[in-house]
C-alpha cells in the first residue's frame, strides 16, 4: 500500500462522515422544499383578503372584458371587492360587467374604455379622472391587458420581419400601458388605509421564446420592473405590495387551444391566482402548481434541449394559428 492509498485509508471514515452529512443536507433542503410546495399550493388560504379593508374597497383590473382578465374580474367578486374594468370594447365591457353583476349581484362595476395600443399618459389621466377613481377606495390593481399586439396577420415570425407597427404594438399593450397606469395608480393605492396590492401579470415566456421574441422581452421586462419597484415602494414607505404574477399556457379568446395537463383555462388561473397572492408570499408567483412543475422541468434541460423543443412548439404554433406549414428536419 503506497503513502496515497494510506492516506485514503485512514481519512475514509471522516470522508463517510461527511458523505453521510451532506447527503442528509440534501435529502432535508428537497424534503423542505417538497412541503414549501405543497403548503404553498395546496394547504394555505386565500391571502386576497388581506387587501379587502376599508369602506367598499374596489379592485382596478385591464384587459378585463375576457380571458384572464375578465377570470380575474370576476373572481375578485367573491371576496367582496367592488370592480374597474377597462378594455376597449365597449360591449364586451357591458357584457362582462352584467356577467359579474350576476355572479356576485352585491358587487358594484364600474367601466372605462381605453385602447392600450394608442392611449397616452394623458388619455389615461382623463380616463381615471372621470371615472372619479381617486374617490373609490382602490385596494388592489391588477395590469392583466397584453398580448402579441393587435395588428399582426402573422404572429410566429422571426424578428427581422416585424414591421415598426408591429414593434410598437407589442410595446404598448405589454409594455408601455402597464407604466403608465402603475404610476397614476400609486398614488391611488397609496392613499388607502392599509396595506394594498399591484399585480403585473407576465408570462413564463419571459424567459425568453424563439418566434415570440418582442412578446417575451415585453415579458422580462414586467419581470424586471415588478421585482425593482417592490424594492424601491418598500424602501420610500408605501404599503403596497408589488407582485408579478405568471401564467403558462392558458385557454382565451386569443390563445384557442385545447385543454390539457399544463393548459388550464382563464377561470381556474384566475381562482389559482387569487388563492395564492398575499403578504409576504414572494414577488414571483407561478400560481398554478402544474404550471410551477413545468418551469421547474424546464430550468433543468440542456439548454440544446430546451432550445429544439421549444422551437418546434412554436413551429407547430405558427401552423395552427398563422396558417404556415410546420418545418421538418
Amino acid at each position: 500500500m503506497n503513502r496515497f492509498e494510506t492516506i485514503v485509508f485512514e481519512m475514509w471514515p471522516l470522508l463517510e462522515r461527511i458523505l453521510a452529512i451532506f447527503g442528509l443536507l440534501l435529502a432535508f433542503s428537497l424534503f423542505f422544499r417538497f412541503c414549501s410546495f405543497v403548503y404553498f399550493y395546496y394547504i394555505q388560504g386565500s391571502g386576497i383578503r388581506a387587501y379587502h379593508h376599508g369602506k367598499e374597497p374596489w379592485a382596478v383590473v385591464t384587459g378585463s372584458s375576457a380571458g384572464i382578465g375578465f377570470g380575474l374580474a370576476r373572481e375578485i367578486t367573491k371576496y367582496g371587492f367592488n370592480v374597474v374594468l377597462i378594455g376597449h370594447k365597449p360591449d364586451e365591457l357591458g357584457q362582462a360587467a352584467a356577467q359579474i353583476e350576476q355572479f356576485s349581484p352585491k358587487a358594484k362595476t364600474k367601466i372605462i374604455v381605453l385602447d392600450a395600443a394608442k392611449a397616452s399618459f394623458a388619455d389615461i389621466e382623463k380616463a381615471l379622472e372621470t371615472a372619479k377613481i381617486r374617490q373609490l377606495n382602490v385596494t388592489v390593481l391588477i395590469n392583466n391587458v397584453g398580448g402579441r399586439g393587435d395588428v399582426f396577420t402573422k404572429h410566429y415570425k422571426a424578428f427581422p420581419d416585424y414591421t415598426p407597427a408591429e414593434i410598437d404594438s407589442v410595446l404598448a399593450i405589454n409594455n408601455r400601458f402597464m407604466v403608465y397606469m402603475t404610476s397614476l395608480m400609486i398614488p391611488v393605492l397609496s392613499s388607502s388605509n392599509g396595506r394594498t396590492l399591484l399585480v403585473n401579470i407576465g408570462s413564463m415566456a419571459d424567459g425568453g421564446v424563439p418566434y415570440q421574441t418582442l412578446y417575451s422581452g415585453t415579458k422580462s421586462f414586467i419581470k424586471g420592473f415588478s421585482n425593482a419597484l417592490a424594492w424601491e415602494l418598500e424602501a420610500e414607505g408605501y404599503n403596497i405590495n408589488v407582485v408579478d404574477v405568471v401564467p403558462g399556457e392558458v385557454r382565451t379568446q386569443g390563445h384557442n387551444v385545447e385543454l390539457g395537463w399544463a393548459i388550464v383555462s382563464a377561470e381556474v388561473f384566475a381562482e389559482s391566482a387569487l388563492k395564492r397572492v398575499g403578504p409576504g408570499r414572494g414577488r414571483y408567483i407561478l400560481p398554478y402548481s402544474r404550471h410551477r412543475v413545468l418551469q421547474w422541468i424546464t430550468h433543468h434541460l440542456p439548454e440544446d434541449m430546451l432550445k429544439t423543443a421549444a422551437t418546434k412548439n412554436m413551429w407547430k404554433m405558427r401552423d395552427t394559428f398563422d396558417g404556415k406549414p410546420v418545418k421538418k428536419d
